[in-house]
């Protein structure tokens, strides 16, 4: 017998091995089958030398002596992703019908079911384009074998799924965690599946996330080597965005010309790739930008800056900017234009981003080689699953030369399209309240990452001012169960980003979704110091829009349900930093509830006193003459109240400390302790919302910098960043007293 395998392999070959396959496994472990068929079949048996497939399987399936389907096999997703990776690569679309899609069990035969439920689904299926393309596939695919066979095997260096680092890395930005967003930056690149492009990428929205848009803006040689590609729109809206926040946002009630001119002279060239297509995002600045962008053009489109216009609400802020610049064009006279033939019309509509129009204009321009290379643009930008099956139909009765003549470019966007008819259809409204609509009826299961692309082109604004959104969205999320419930939850970080941190400020009508997302952190028991500092986050963005007593109590209700779900010694400070600021903050039920939250700060010490700090300590006698319960403090063991474990050495420090928050009672509060313990340090405060001399001077000159980014997410930064000239800036881990001076002690102890 010249094939062996593993006998639970044996089993499932049999079967495949069976009709209709025209060769037969007794044949093929007897070694009678055809030379020709052999050559193709044994070099993928040897693999299987063991129970489990350790490489990718691709045996043929012979209907007769000419009649092949390929079927590709692997055991888990990891495999499966680089495996569609790497057919892609070998076969693609050039001689096959691979559509890039696991095989559909809708629509598999019996032998096909069985394989689908051996492979857990990592099952794909395909077959040459053409009779004549069976041997070159043949040949390839041979060559992959070999690959396989010497290539040395990959070490797993990840000991975590990629879409549970991916989730952490979104909760840090969320967050405000540059130390967590840095180590799960590090940890994805580590998986071996972030390319060079999307390493970038994933730098930039970073950078975005945790608010350093002039990082972004002043990197030309990271922005220019992304503008030539294609990005995520996430990652568009984050440079462009960074762009105006940078350039334009503290010069943007100057005159038009005067702005303009200065947008002109700031953008260089190799960055005006990115303004080729909105995409349909209708985020404020990027809409300005794309304004801008036109108005500085020699001849700028009318009809390109009238749609700009009305993508924003009117009743939006920055509405009435984007209509005092388009006010400054003339508008074109109608009379005596001559009219425009289809082709002109055409190439206006993707001027203007009316790329549904372009195509429909193309189509009567076929069988022109032009409107093929029209038509396939222009659906990508459509994005609907109806207009990729109508243009797959188009291009399957299109003449054979056109298809052979067609550009790179344009082959590569056929096989997207292909790919794309080939996934499971998902029909819904492209906004939030359409997605979670969906989602309850079973219908949306769409990727994190495709969700990602929606929510960069959808628009806060659309429930900053619509409470019955707002409440339909969070009772389709607080009521759902099974399915939908898990997919709600691992939308979270995405869901908490649109609504927390883009709204410029939080307002009322949010304040349903506010309740349902920290509901739903409630719900989920112990949480990660991220998602703990985004319930506070969420907290002190509801009590920031005023609550009656009713929603304020059940506000803190979840949130206390929260600090008991996870009482920590590790998270003291957490705990201090939100009694801190529900301190200082009106209380509508006259501060009973608020009180509680405190309470099980000081059970948390009662629980470890031996690893309380004497400054937590001092923390907590502060929150107590605010909460009037000194007594909870006498109460405590002898331990935490005459104990002290700062380091001998930190009272010797004399170096310079500059605290920067804009919590100016947490400032003063950490500058007080940190005098009483560093009693020769020099140390001084600062809470300017913008870049002054006075900010560039304390980062320049002192020894240790605290920038408290949970409460500071704008340009400080950089000019921080630029002061220090590479020395440390210290991050706290939250925005309150007890953090900052965790930091800076530690720091001093550390010997600097």
């Amino acid at each position: 017998m010249r094939n062996s395998v593993a006998i639970e392999n044996s089993e499932w070959l049999k079967i495949f091995f069976s009709k209709p396959n025209s060769i037969n496994w007794h044949d093929v472990i007897e070694d009678r089958i055809p030379v020709e068929f052999a050559a193709h079949i044994n070099p993928w048996l040897a693999f299987l030398d063991s129970p489990s497939i350790k490489l990718p399987m691709i045996l043929p399936l012979y209907l007769d002596n000419t009649q092949v389907t390929w079927y590709g096999f692997v055991e888990d997703d990891r495999q499966f992703s680089q495996f569609l990776d790497e057919v892609h690569s070998f076969i693609g679309r050039s001689y096959s019908d691979f559509s890039g899609a696991k095989l559909d069990p809708e629509h598999a035969c019996a032998f096909e079911l069985d394989l689908v439920r051996k492979f857990s689904g990592h099952v794909l299926k395909f077959s040459p384009l053409r009779p004549e393309d069976t041997n070159e596939i043949a040949r390839i695919l041979l060559d992959y074998n070999h690959l396989l066979k010497n290539r040395p095997p990959i070490l797993d260096r990840s000991t975590r799924p990629f879409g549970k680092i991916r989730r952490d890395f979104d909760l840090a930005l969320v967050a405000g965690n540059e130390t967590s967003a840095e180590l799960c930056l590090t940890e994805l690149i580590d998986t071996g599946r972030v390319d060079a492009e999307q390493h970038k990428c994933l730098q930039i929205r970073m950078l975005a996330g945790l608010g350093r848009d002039e990082e972004i803006a002043r990197d030309r040689v990271l922005v220019s080597s992304l503008a030539d590609i294609k990005i995520p729109a996430q990652i568009l809206v984050d440079i462009i965005n960074a762009l105006y926040v940078t350039y334009i946002l503290p010069i943007e009630s100057s005159s038009t010309e005067a702005v303009v001119d200065t947008f002109r002279a700031r953008i260089p060239k190799s960055f005006e790739s990115l303004f080729q297509k909105r995409r349909g995002i209708s985020s404020p600045n990027v809409l300005k930008a794309f304004m801008l962008y036109e108005l500085g053009k020699n001849e700028p489109s009318y009809s390109r800056c009238e749609s700009i216009v009305s993508s924003l609400d009117s009743s939006v802020e920055d509405y009435n900017i984007l209509e005092r610049w388009f006010n400054t064009l003339q508008k074109p006279l109608e009379e005596g234009l001559p009219e425009l033939s289809i082709s002109e019309l055409a190439k206006q509509a993707i001027v203007d981003e009316e790329y549904s129009e372009a195509v429909n204009l193309a189509i009567q321009l076929i069988p022109d080689q032009w409107a093929y290379t029209v038509i396939l643009r222009c659906a990508l930008e459509v994005d609907s699953h109806d207009v990729y099956v109508k243009v797959s139909e188009l291009m399957r009765v299109a003449p054979s030369s056109v298809l052979t003549s067609f550009a790179k470019k344009d082959r590569t966007r056929f096989e997207e399209i292909l790919v794309k008819v080939a996934e499971p259809e998902n029909v819904f409204e492209k906004t939030w309240l359409g997605w979670a609509k969906s989602v309850r009826q079973g219908q949306a299961n769409i990727p994190i990452v495709d969700l990602q692309e929606y929510a960069a082109t959808w628009d806060v604004d659309d429930y900053v001012t619509s409470t019955e959104k707002c409440e339909e969205f969070s009772d389709l999320i607080g009521n759902s169960t099974g399915d939908a419930e898990e997919i709600f939850r691992q939308a979270f970080p995405q869901i908490a980003e649109f609504f927390l941190d883009r709204p410029s400020k939080p307002s009322r009508p949010l304040i349903s979704i506010y309740k349902i997302l920290i509901k739903t952190l409630a719900w989920s028991d112990v949480l990660s110091s991220d998602e703990l500092e985004i319930s506070a986050s969420l907290l002190s963005a509801a009590l920031q829009v005023g609550l009656s007593r009713s929603e304020y109590e059940e506000f803190l209700e979840d949130f206390h349900e929260i600090v008991v779900a996870n009482k920590s010694i590790s998270h003291l400070d957490w705990v201090l930093n939100s009694s801190e600021a529900l301190a200082l903050l009106p209380a509508q039920d006259g501060g009973a509830a608020r009180l509680r939250i405190f309470v099980e700060a000081v059970s948390i010490v009662q629980m470890s006193p031996h690893r309380l700090t004497s400054l937590q300590r001092e923390i907590l006698e502060f929150l107590a003459k605010d909460y009037n319960c000194l007594d909870l403090i006498e109460a405590l063991p002898d331990q935490v109240v005459a104990g002290n474990n700062v380091a001998s050495g930190v009272a010797d420090y004399s170096g310079f400390i500059a605290i920067y928050t804009l919590m100016e009672g947490a400032g003063k509060r950490a500058k007080e302790l940190i005098s009483k313990h560093v009693p020769r340090a020099r140390i001084e405060t600062n809470g300017d919302s913008v870049a002054t001399e006075k900010l560039t001077s304390l980062a320049k000159n002192s020894d240790i910098f605290v920038f408290a980014w949970k409460a500071s997410k704008h340009q400080a930064f950089f000019c921080i960043k630029n002061a220090r000239h590479g020395r440390e800036i210290l991050l706290p881990l939250g925005k309150g007293t007890a953090s900052i001076v965790s930091i800076i002690i530690s720091k001093i102890e550390s010997g600097i």
